[in-house]
């Protein structure tokens, strides 16, 4: 879900149209042996924002601790902490990215929409949608 607020919303979320690299490819550029400043300047070189030292601190102190495993983040890299600093910035407030399996309400119609539920988990749309585009994963 996505919570877009404040007086700028309009001005800052048209900001993100500029942005040069996504946070996944901010994020998995940066190692354990980066500095505060290099991820300060990493940042500012993708998305034009200059995030204070502090958040840099934030977001480096999970690289000491990443891991396997998790179907969206394998690597459990700070996608959260990152969206929640660059909030100011877009205006835009992710309400989440623990997701996976919530219900989504959904409408169909055409040839094939009786195959669909009303209701139905994230996890199982995606598995609709290849069975009904007959891509295989």
């Amino acid at each position: 879900m996505i919570l877009l607020s404040g007086s700028k919303a309009n001005a800052n979320f048209d900001k993100i149209a500029t942005y040069k690299q996504s946070n996944e490819r901010i994020l998995n550029g940066i190692t354990k042996d980066f500095t505060p400043a290099q991820i300060i300047e990493r940042i500012e070189a993708a998305q034009g924002i200059v995030i204070k030292p502090e958040e840099a601190l934030t977001l480096l102190s999970n690289y000491y601790l990443l891991g396997e495993g998790g179907i969206y983040n394998a690597r459990k890299l700070p996608f959260q902490k990152l969206a929640q600093i660059q909030t100011p910035f877009s205006s835009v407030g992710w309400a989440g990215v623990d997701h996976t399996a919530e219900f989504v309400e959904l409408s169909m119609f055409g040839p094939g929409s009786e195959l669909l539920n009303p209701f139905v988990k994230n996890t199982d749309l995606h598995n609709f949608m290849l069975d009904v585009t007959e891509v295989k994963a």
